[in-house]
């Protein structure tokens, strides 16, 4: 399909890749059989309670240091770092006391702050309260994942500081051994990466070669494949890029998919908006939460009318007019954009023109950052002109 060709969609996979981490249940020590010990990191084997290996692998390391809150200063604290080989994620066990696990409440916000050299990284934790194990957050993700995967895969030590509530628990992470005891796994996804590649599958190669950081020439693999991606991506002509963004199968995959491709459909200039914005319109709002109804709109050479909607439920498109309680909002163009007074979330609108009737309007808030997304298309005689549902 196309849209496993088009990049925008990694970030989304990575988030899939990582979906379980939140809630995942806890590497309790009695799981577990050590298989190998490289440095200051082991192989780890969790078993069932029959003690038999269920196929999930683990490398940790111990935490030593100490932590303070409103009932005590520099007390004992032990613990573990893990990498979990199968989801590739990074988890934290806090033990106070060298024996009891820190507990938190939901509502808590987690913080991890890392120190390599002169510089500080922050990161977000999450887990499952009460005295659940600490997880890299999903808004985090995959950009701390590799961050911290490539530093201790250099042999940088992490000075760590994890903050709850008015607790701080300090500690430092030893890369001592993490690249050999990781070794056989970078190889292997390295391998299969390099297959998909040979195979010309871009998308499913740049996904793999992302597990492993900066291993062998990854990273370099990871560009290489982004740029014959995006050759085989080349949008021919605008129809195919309207039907391209129609056939994806979610509003949040549409959503990335004119987020990648902005720059392909040229801008607007104050005279084409002239021209074309006065009459009858559909506006698509697009986020990624899923809002893909069309709302109906005039414009006139000042002012904007919303007039109804037509809303797709399951395929069945029913019309709600909404005349009787439409607003009108002032507008003005200046500056290849069109402007409002009172439009929230956006001040201005930027059209850039995907097809004869179909534009693709970026929202830009007061500070000009972009705000939201919309696809417009043209009313002729009565009807739009193919929304296509």
């Amino acid at each position: 399909m196309w849209k496993k060709r088009i990049f925008f969609i990694f970030i989304t996979s990575w988030l899939c890749l990582f979906a379980t981490s939140v809630n995942a249940k806890d590497v309790a020590d009695e799981d577990v059989v050590t298989t190998d010990t490289v440095g200051d990191w082991s192989l780890e084997q969790t078993v069932d309670e029959f003690g038999d290996p269920t196929g999930d692998e683990c490398v940790r390391t111990y935490i030593v240091g100490d932590f303070s809150n409103t009932a005590t200063a520099s007390s004992e604290l032990k613990g573990y770092m893990y990498y979990m080989v199968n989801s590739h994620r990074f988890v934290f066990r806090l033990l106070e006391y060298g024996r009891t696990k820190a507990v938190y409440f939901d509502e808590d916000e987690i913080a991890l702050k890392i120190k390599i050299d002169d510089h500080i990284f922050d990161y977000t934790l999450t887990g499952e309260a009460p005295n659940g194990d600490l997880s890299l957050s999903f808004e985090d993700q995959p950009y701390s994942y590799r961050q911290i995967w490539n530093y201790l895969l250099y042999g940088d030590d992490l000075r760590c500081i994890i903050y709850i509530g008015n607790s701080k628990y300090n500690f430092t992470i030893s890369a001592n051994g993490f690249s050999e005891i990781t070794e056989p796994y970078n190889k292997t996804i390295y391998d299969n990466a390099m297959e998909l590649f040979e195979k010309e599958d871009y998308y499913s190669a740049y996904q793999q070669f992302g597990l492993i950081g900066d291993y062998a020439d990854s990273t370099d693999k990871m560009e290489e494949c982004k740029k014959r991606q995006e050759q085989k991506d080349i949008i021919d002509t605008p129809e195919e890029a309207v039907y391209e963004f129609f056939d994806r199968d979610s509003q949040n995959e549409r959503y990335r998919y004119m987020m990648d491709h902005m720059e392909d459909f040229p801008m607007q200039t104050d005279d084409d908006m002239k021209e074309i914005l006065p009459g009858e319109w559909l506006r698509m709002d697009m986020t990624e939460h899923g809002y893909a109804d069309w709302i109906y709109y005039k414009y006139d050479e000042s002012n904007q009318y919303q007039y109804g909607i037509f809303q797709n439920t399951n395929g069945n498109i029913t019309y709600k007019d909404t005349s009787k309680e439409a607003y009108k909002t002032e507008y003005w163009i200046e500056n290849n954009r069109v402007y409002y007074d009172n439009s929230y979330p956006y001040k201005s609108l930027e059209f850039r023109k995907i097809l004869d009737g179909y534009y693709l309007a970026i929202g830009y808030d007061e500070t000009d950052m972009i705000a939201v997304y919309y696809i417009f298309a043209k009313y002729k005689d009565g009807e739009p002109e193919n929304p296509l549902w």
